[in-house]
């Protein structure tokens, strides 16, 4: 086992058990050592873990085919002796099972106390036009059952992002109205501060339509040079962030 806050962690990491019955399908996994869990294992200790808990995970664990976990009850009574006998690419199953280590329903059910008991998890595919007609005839069946539509939980991911991205085009559009403002403003001081030059211009044959086109010239530079320069931090803050 690692040491300091890599112990913890990975005893965190480990504590997440999903046991299956082996007589039905095996969870689909991408193995990258070993192999799965088949039927001939039900009954047995041998477990599938993650590929986080191998030597290149970030655990600091060096986990293999053939070697050996010993796991805990939660209220420390039992004690059960695994045997690792595959690896599994985490990124490759996100959705196909809520445990970090999977095992067959015995070894799950002898380290489950009592007092607590199991919970039981079923997968289902349904048709997507047939998903609300199932919602309500597994809420009648099972009414102390907990139903998730996975198809929801991206649904809720979508809306999330574009309420982030509602709100970051309200905020960029009030900073845009604010520096409007503030252009305008100090555009008026500094005409205020030059009317001096500006008199000046006129005295010397300088017509009122001369001296307009120069002022918008210039702040026409100014704000050309400044758009550019935001152009290029933005690009750069961009690319730096991927």
């Amino acid at each position: 086992m690692p040491t300091g806050d890599s112990r913890q962690r990975a005893i965190t990491f480990l504590s997440s058990m999903e046991g299956y019955d082996l007589s039905q399908p095996a969870p689909s996994l991408t193995i990258v050592q070993g192999r799965n869990l088949h039927a001939s294992d039900a009954g047995t200790t041998n477990v599938v873990v993650s590929g986080l808990l191998t030597a290149t995970g970030p655990f600091q664990m060096h986990l293999k085919p053939g070697d050996t976990i010993i796991f805990a009850s939660t209220d420390g009574k039992t004690m059960e002796s695994t045997t690792v006998v595959g690896i599994y690419d985490p990124n490759s199953s996100f959705n196909d099972h809520v445990g970090n280590v999977l095992a067959s329903t015995e070894t799950v059910s002898t380290l489950s106390p009592a007092t607590t008991g199991v919970t039981t998890v079923t997968y289902m595919k349904i048709d997507s036009a047939q998903v609300n007609t199932a919602l309500n005839t597994l809420g009648k069946l099972v009414p102390n059952a907990t139903v998730q539509n996975l198809a929801d939980i991206g649904a809720y991911v979508g809306q999330l992002l574009n309420s982030i991205l509602e709100m970051l085009v309200a905020i960029a559009s009030l900073s845009l109205i604010a520096g409007v403002i503030i252009i305008a403003n100090a555009v008026a001081l500094a005409m205020l501060e030059r009317r001096r030059e500006l008199g000046i211009l006129k005295a010397v044959g300088y017509t009122s339509g001369t001296v307009l086109s120069e002022v918008v010239i210039e702040n026409g530079i100014v704000g050309a040079v400044a758009a550019l320069m935001a152009m290029l931090l933005a690009t750069g803050a961009i690319t730096l962030l991927g």
